[in-house]
């Protein structure tokens, strides 16, 4: 039988997997952009990004993506955290979780 505790349970590591995931990708992401990014602004590499100390200019997009990977990554953690906290509240002392 399914019950409220088995799905939430199931939601939690989908988003602590998701959490995992978005994080690595900017990891990812960062390393490749600031790599191709440009020592100068221009107008294709408007933003400027700071990496350990140096400056890099990458493109609008490639900081939407960086920006979008963060709010998931931080949104899934936050939401996996409540999550496990209403668990340990709710379900405490109960065997079927």
């Amino acid at each position: 039988m399914v019950t409220t505790s088995k799905v939430l349970t199931a939601i939690k590591w989908l988003l602590v997997s998701v959490w995992a995931i978005t994080g690595y990708s900017r990891i990812h992401y960062y390393g490749v952009f600031t790599s191709n990014g440009s020592n100068k602004a221009t107008l294709t590499n408007p933003i400027e990004i700071n990496d350990h100390g140096s400056l890099v200019y990458v493109t609008l997009h490639q900081d939407h993506i960086l920006t979008y990977l963060i709010y998931i990554s931080v949104s899934s953690f936050i939401i996996a955290v409540i999550i496990d906290l209403y668990q340990r509240k709710r379900f405490s002392g109960r065997e079927d979780h």
